[in-house]
């Protein structure tokens, strides 16, 4: 594992997309219209709701940003990229910018929340390390799905049926520890669901390595 190469290969995603931002653009102008939608809708979010639609956006925006990464690489490149580094190096550079991606895109639809629906949470902290653990998540879930999209052949209607199965049992147990947050309880009640996320984490994570270097090579 070169981790100069990975970081590289990370920096060279950033800079292209800060050049055209097509994709950073869009999503933080879908962030921007699902929450006026909810906020025109509603008007005033209940803080048991409020958590399941931050995470409902959060899904939807993270399946049409990342979705799109690996269909969007022509066969050329992925020979030309085979070429210069390793399969590892390849995905933790993909895995490193969708994440920073994500981050940003979370941030600022939370932003968007606090300013429009407001902010019921208590316990701050247990609060972000539940949001940074659920966008990365989603993020190595839906990174890998699409590589298996994007070798197929198929379109990214396949990355939405193939991570359904994971993406709504996940969703559900992030939200009720998300909903938790909005009560004053302890640090120490957020440790199991903290813990199951980082265990998620390693465990999509191992499996994504194990898995790429077949597809890598295919």
């Amino acid at each position: 594992m070169n981790w100069r190469d990975a970081f590289v290969l990370a920096q060279k995603e950033g800079r292209s997309e800060w050049r055209q931002r097509s994709i950073l653009g869009a999503l933080l102008l879908y962030a921007v219209l699902t929450v006026f939608l909810i906020y025109f809708s509603f008007r005033h979010v209940e803080p048991i709701l409020w958590s399941g639609l931050l995470w409902l956006a959060l899904l939807f925006g993270s399946v049409d940003a990342l979705s799109k990464g690996f269909l969007q690489e022509g066969r050329d490149r992925h020979f030309y990229y085979y070429t210069l580094i390793g399969p590892i190096e390849f995905l933790v550079a993909k895995l490193i910018y969708n994440i920073v991606l994500m981050l940003v895109l979370g941030l600022f639809t939370l932003l968007l929340f606090v300013l429009f629906l407001g902010f019921p949470v208590v316990d701050v902290l247990a609060f972000g390390c539940i949001l940074i653990g659920g966008m990365i998540c989603f993020t190595i879930l839906f990174t890998f799905m699409s590589v298996l999209a994007a070798r197929s052949g198929k379109s990214t209607t396949l990355v939405s049926i193939l991570t359904l199965p994971i993406a709504i049992p996940l969703l559900a147990i992030i939200i009720s520890s998300t909903q938790k947050t909005m009560l004053a309880h302890a640090f120490t009640e957020y440790v199991n669901d903290l813990l199951f996320l980082s265990a998620l984490n390693i465990l999509l994570l191992a499996l994504a390595v194990i898995l790429f270097k077949f597809t890598w090579q295919d």
